[in-house]
């Protein structure tokens, strides 16, 4: 039903008629000009122009159109099929791919004239469309859920098909990540549930860093199905020299063995370590008999010393932070009896100091020195001795104020965990001296000092940055409360340990100072394309990238893969692509202004072993799906059956929407039509008359 409806009152309206009237009997009663003409001729004329005044009238009131639209929309299907690599380890690939196109091709065609059919793929992300090779390193079932309630939230959804093994290593449970899906799962048992004869590495952990000189733990834990009483032997090797071989023979069907090396860190750099299992007489697949971890051995941590004019609390709490990151090696010493040299350290810590004169000798190494420091200003320390580190207090009354901190939301020097302000909103105050403290200009303020739950502008904490020499000011001390209110509240230190490790990181940190230098990750992940970005700076330092910039990498067996970066605004960019499993070197080269410059570095590419490490396929979790959401689990030789099922489901069934639609009236066409044929009939009687 259609209403006519305009924002003018009814009056304005009743005058559109009124109008045409008017007009009417002006020009056909009044002009004697057309007397001649017959009265049936004069009245017809007359109604002509009263209705294309009325109805011109009408349109200039901007009238609007209400109605109703009534939208039929049918279920739609959602077939969801897995590309991960365990749907073709365990099974012939053939006729896992016969499989899923006899599954699609049923879909489509019994369903697809009625249905809207939508295709996925997922495994480690949700694509749509139909591109099946089986290749995605994981799977994650749970994104896939995600992505569906997402895509097809408000819609008509009637049933979602997914085709796979159950075997999941992404993620979380899907058994639960389906919750939420308002429409019956139906799943269709891809794989094999029956154990084969397997032997693999189901698992292998080792820390990411090691330094050099040290002993490190790699720890690999092999699993043997339906190989009882089979001796399996294996190696770890280094590149291609085995380090150490061992051998276990299962006791079970299914039997585990958890077998711990312990490594040297001999040589610098990314080092290769592979795992190996020899292969076993009608083993399922030898595709998960090798695995490799890649450790970064670091020649050397970042010395750090901690010198604190007396014991205190806070000292042991920095301490313990700073050492909780394996790069920095730190030194407590107290400056009664510290005899070293400073050129012996990366970073200062003072707390409590410069407590006095009999600090002379300790400024003087900082002034020499410029070693980064960080002063955390306690009751002990001597505020006169600031000055070198950027701040001085104005007027001092020997007292000591209690102070909460608030983050500086505009700092950018380096990233403080978003979590951290909220932290400091409950946490225990700091001890302060109280007074007016003032900064350098080259002074950037961390924290802001918070008088009860007032928040200020007066600094807390503060950076500084002059030239090469870096600088943190800490105006109060206490903060072993933080320490403990952090592990009370979550129990770890992770907020805590986090923030003043980046202080000390940025602290630490050289500046660049190069005129030419390349980014790049240090892991990529064996299907990812490698990515690396370059930057050139003329001898005004300012950003250039006119020169062609060139990069090699080369593998472990010496083979070399060339590169020319493509240039963007001001920088360069380059897409390797993928690169095969493995350690690379690469130097890349410029030539500018007849000086060639150079930048070298390391890349590893680390391989997926996820898929292969278990190929037994969990049906019972696709029926746990299924029976959760009112479908059902088939297997690919029922997939006839699964389309009637569906065809007689309760939730296949179209659904109407009713939306009111306001339109304007001059959206119509046909008022237009009627405009120009008023006129012409109007027009054509009055020129056969001799009236024009």
């Amino acid at each position: 039903m259609k209403n006519l409806i305009t924002e003018y009152p009814t009056w304005a309206i009743a005058l559109c008629p009124l109008l045409g009237l008017g007009f009417a009997l002006l020009l056909y009663y009044k002009d004697k000009r057309l007397q001649d003409l017959s009265k049936a001729v004069l009245v017809f004329l007359g109604f002509l122009r009263f209705a294309l005044i009325t109805i011109i009238a009408f349109l200039l009131l901007g009238p609007l159109v209400r109605y109703f639209q009534t939208d039929i929309e049918p279920p739609s299907i959602v077939l969801a099929l897995d590309n991960s690599g365990s749907m073709v380890l365990s099974k012939d690939s053939l006729e896992v791919r016969a499989q899923i196109e006899q599954l699609t091709a049923s879909v489509q065609n019994q369903l697809g004239n009625n249905y809207t059919v939508s295709i996925y793929t997922f495994g480690q992300k949700v694509n749509e469309g139909l591109d099946t090779n089986f290749t995605d390193p994981v799977t994650n079932i749970s994104d896939l859920f995600e992505s569906v309630k997402s895509r097809f939230a408000n819609r008509n959804l009637g049933a979602v098909i997914v085709a796979t093994d159950g075997i999941y290593n992404r993620g979380s449970n899907p058994r639960y990540s389906v919750t939420g899906i308002n429409a019956p799962v139906y799943t269709v048992a891809m794989g094999d549930t029956i154990r084969r004869k397997d032997a693999l590495i189901a698992e292998v952990a080792a820390n990411r860093i090691a330094f050099l000189g040290n002993k490190f733990p790699v720890e690999a834990r092999f699993r043997a199905d339906k190989l009882e009483g089979v001796k399996i032997d294996y190696a770890l090797l280094r590149g291609n020299d085995v380090v150490e071989s061992g051998s276990f023979t299962p006791e079970s069907e299914q039997d585990e063995k958890m077998v711990r090396f312990l490594l040297s860190a001999e040589k610098p750099g990314l080092q290769r370590y592979t795992i190996r299992i020899n292969a076993v007489p009608d083993e399922l697949t030898l595709a998960n008999n090798q695995r490799s971890v890649f450790i970064d051995v670091i020649d050397g941590r970042e010395k750090v010393l901690i010198l604190g004019n007396a014991p205190h609390p806070d000292i042991a709490a920095l301490r313990n932070a700073i050492s909780s990151n394996e790069n920095y090696e730190v030194e407590v010493a107290y400056i009664t009896d510290f005899q070293n040299k400073l050129l012996d350290y990366n970073v200062l810590i003072l707390h409590g100091l410069p407590s006095g004169d009999g600090n002379a000798n300790l400024l003087n190494q900082m002034r020499d020195t410029k070693i980064p420091v960080m002063v955390v200003v306690s009751s002990q320390t001597n505020l006169g001795n600031l000055t070198d580190f950027g701040v001085r207090i104005g007027s001092s009354k020997n007292t000591l104020n209690d102070v909460g901190a608030s983050v500086n939301s505009g700092f950018g020097q380096f990233r403080i965990n978003e979590n951290f302000n909220s932290f400091l909103s409950d946490a225990p105050p700091l001890r302060m001296p109280f007074g007016e403290w003032r900064t350098s200009n080259a002074s950037e303020t961390v924290l802001y000092q918070k008088i009860g739950n007032i928040p200020t502008k007066d600094p807390l904490l503060l950076v500084t940055k002059v030239g090469d020499q870096k600088s943190a000011m800490l105006l109060g001390d206490g903060i072993w409360r933080w320490r403990l209110y952090n592990f009370a509240l979550n129990e770890n230190h992770e907020l805590f340990d986090g923030f003043f490790g980046s202080i000390v990181q940025f602290l630490s940190v050289k500046d660049d100072k190069r005129l030419f230098r390349v980014q790049s990750p240090a892991n990529v992940m064996e299907n990812e394309s490698v990515v690396l970005t370059a930057e050139l700076y003329n001898a005004a330092y300012e950003p250039v990238n006119e020169p062609e910039v060139n990069i090699v990498f080369t593998d472990e067996t010496g083979k070399s893969y060339p590169f020319v970066f493509s240039r963007t605004d001001v920088s360069y960019r380059l897409d390797a692509g993928v690169l095969p499993v493995g350690n690379y070197a690469f130097t890349a080269s410029v030539d500018q202004n007849g000086e060639r410059l150079t930048d070298s570095g390391s890349i590893v590419i680390r391989p997926f072993a996820l898929e292969a490490a278990e190929l037994t396929a969990n049906h019972n979790l696709l029926n746990a799906i299924s029976q959760g959401t009112g479908g059902k689990l088939f297997y690919p030789s029922e997939v006839d059956q699964l389309v009637k099922d569906i065809k007689a489901a309760k939730s296949m069934q179209p659904v109407s929407y009713t939306t009111e639609i306001l339109s304007s009236f001059l959206n119509f066409k046909w008022p237009f039509f009627l405009i120009l044929i008023l006129l012409s009939i109007e027009w054509f009687i009055r020129k056969r008359s001799g009236h024009y």
